[in-house]
């Protein structure tokens, strides 16, 4: 959450999508993220931001790599 309290702040990002293993990337590290970027990015300027877990799961890297070959060779995207 620290590391990206600032580039929330500066750009008024309202949610932050976490993916990655999941014994890495949990609840836990949701709750925690959260509670970084309250404690050090919320202000009375700017709306709260929503953390939460992506459901695209641990296959998010090659669904997007796939994506950008389809849009690049097929235009399909």
């Amino acid at each position: 959450g620290r590391a990206l309290a600032m580039p929330v702040a500066m750009t008024y990002i309202t949610q932050i999508v976490l993916s990655g293993p999941r014994r890495l990337v949990d609840e836990t590290m949701v709750e925690a993220t959260q509670r970084s970027i309250d404690a050090l990015a919320r202000s009375r300027f700017m709306d709260a931001v929503h953390v939460q877990l992506s459901n695209l799961g641990e296959d998010a890297a090659m669904l997007g790599a796939a994506a950008m070959v389809l849009r690049k060779e097929l235009s399909v995207l």
